[in-house]
Formats: structure tokens, C-alpha cells, sequence
């Protein structure tokens, strides 16, 4: 009988020594999206930017057009885009992005003006060496219609202007790189965020296509980069926004 109490004892003993288990709490995941144009800046946030009590980022790349439906129907909480937001969303401003006009490697220019831009990439321009540089036919590369840089490159330089019937598509900005890398005469642009060592990005207006130009006005061409919901985004992710809108450069070239 004193060996049964013994053991009922030590049981009480460990059960009232032992702690409960606690159910760990699940991890925080923000669901984002962007455009294949943004796509490059926008991991840069995310692996630069701390972000506090967010455990992950899931990002999906979407085409302009699809990011107001996907909002809509919260399949995403935010959209990070260079567009402009649906009306009734909230939006705020987080980045001004420059836009690099690049060419071949082996391309000897070295800056240009805005008009000489236009003429390269209309076609009214199309031979390099109208601008004293060796004899090659300059072959435009632009982004898909709807991307955002185009949008606002057209605004910025084209004027009433089409680009050349000659020009090549582009649906990426890593696809932007590859034909102007096999294209001597090739000419085209992406933001600074995308911008390799396979391409050259040119001075325009003789301002050198940085980061810390745009942010001071000097450099002309301008991506505006904005962040809409459906409503205000509070807690974290409101704070990795702020993060984002510091005037700490976070994606110079």
C-alpha cells in the first residue's frame, strides 16, 4: 500500500510542475501584388525594408489590368503599381522611380537630349549615325501597351508621336534587356530598379540617370509609384509603407 501512495504522489507532483502547451500563434503573411515593370523594386523592399510583425510577403505579379479585380475580390491586400488607382480605393504615394533609357553595349553615345529620344524611338531618327556614332539602323525596343513605364514615357517624350511600326515588344523588363543586348542599334527603357550590366543607361539632357538626381528634379523621366487598397492599411504593413516613403534610397542603380 505505501508504494501505491508513493507513486500517486510523484504523479501529483509532475502534473502540478508541468506547464500547459501553448499553441503557437500563426505566422504573418501579407498578400501583395505588383506589375512586371515594378516587380524588380519592389523585392528590393522586401528584402531590404524591415518589416515588423510580418512574418512573410507573398508577392504576385500581375498585369496592370487584372490588379484592380484582384483588390477587389481580396485575393491581394495591396497593389503597388505605377498606374492609376481605381477611385474609390485608397491610395498614397510611396517611391518616385526613375526610368533609364538604355542601348547596346557597344553603342559609343553617351547622352541624350529628350528630342533626339523622341527620334530614336518614332523612327524619325533611323540611323545612328545621325548623331555621329558608328553606322548601325536603330532598332526600338518599348514595353507592352499597357505597361506603366511606357505610359509615362510616352507622356514624357513622345508628345503626339507614335513609336516606329518597327519597334519591338517587350513584356518584361527582363526581356527589355535581353533584345537590347543582342541588338547593336537597339534602343530602349526600364526602370532604374531592373537595370543590369548587359545594357548601358545614358545621361539624358547630360543628367546622369540616378536615383539621387531624380529625387531632386533633375532627372526627366519619372515613374511615380504608388500603393492602393481597399481601405488604409493599419498596423504593419502600414508601417512598411512608411518605411518605404523615408528618403532612404532603397533601389539606386
Amino acid at each position: 500500500m505505501r508504494r501505491k501512495i508513493s507513486l500517486a504522489l510523484a504523479c501529483v507532483t509532475l502534473c502540478a510542475c508541468s506547464t500547459p502547451s501553448l499553441t503557437p500563434a500563426p505566422p504573418t503573411v501579407v498578400i501583395i501584388t505588383t506589375t512586371p515593370a515594378l516587380e524588380a523594386l519592389v523585392e528590393n523592399w522586401i528584402v531590404e525594408i524591415p518589416a515588423s510583425d510580418i512574418d512573410h510577403f507573398d508577392l504576385h505579379t500581375l498585369a496592370p489590368l487584372e490588379m484592380p479585380g484582384a483588390i477587389e475580390d481580396g485575393s491581394v491586400q495591396l497593389a503597388i503599381v505605377g498606374g492609376t488607382p481605381p477611385e474609390d480605393a485608397f491610395a498614397t504615394p510611396l517611391y518616385a522611380e526613375g526610368i533609364a533609357v538604355i542601348v547596346h553595349a557597344d553603342n559609343n553615345i553617351r547622352s541624350l537630349s529628350l528630342d533626339e529620344l523622341e527620334g530614336l524611338v518614332s523612327g524619325r531618327i533611323a540611323n545612328w549615325s545621325a548623331l555621329k556614332d558608328a553606322d548601325a539602323a536603330v532598332q526600338p525596343v518599348i514595353p507592352l501597351p499597357a505597361d506603366e513605364t511606357r505610359i509615362h514615357f510616352e507622356q514624357l517624350v513622345m508628345g503626339d508621336e507614335a513609336a516606329s511600326v518597327k519597334a519591338l515588344l517587350a513584356p518584361t523588363p527582363a526581356a527589355m534587356i535581353q533584345l537590347v543586348a543582342q541588338y547593336p542599334g537597339a534602343i530602349g527603357y526600364l526602370p532604374f530598379s531592373s537595370l543590369t550590366d548587359e545594357v548601358r543607361a545614358l545621361r539624358v539632357d547630360n543628367v546622369e540617370p540616378s536615383s539621387a538626381n531624380v529625387r531632386s528634379g533633375r532627372y526627366p523621366l519619372v515613374l511615380p509609384v504608388i500603393a492602393y487598397a481597399l481601405e488604409e492599411p493599419q498596423g504593419a504593413l502600414r508601417n512598411w509603407l512608411l518605411a518605404i516613403q523615408s528618403p532612404v534610397e532603397t533601389a539606386a542603380p
